[in-house]
């Protein structure tokens, strides 16, 4: 079984949520890999306080 969802040909993404006080961790962690692109929109969904939303998507590496 497959995570996340095909949005591309090279490309996947991936929908979850995490606690707030997480996020840094989070960020630090992708960074490892590369330089994280963050963009931040309105949605209608509201979630809890202290828990973000976030949807990633992953680009295939151009070879």
């Amino acid at each position: 079984m497959e995570l996340g969802w095909k949005k591309t040909a090279n490309s996947m993404y991936y929908h979850f949520t995490i606690p707030e006080a997480k996020y840094q961790d989070l960020m630090g962690f992708l960074a490892t890999y590369g330089k994280p692109k963050i963009s931040k929109e309105k949605h209608p969904r509201v979630m809890p306080d202290g828990i973000v939303r976030m949807i990633v998507t992953v680009d295939e590496a151009k070879k």
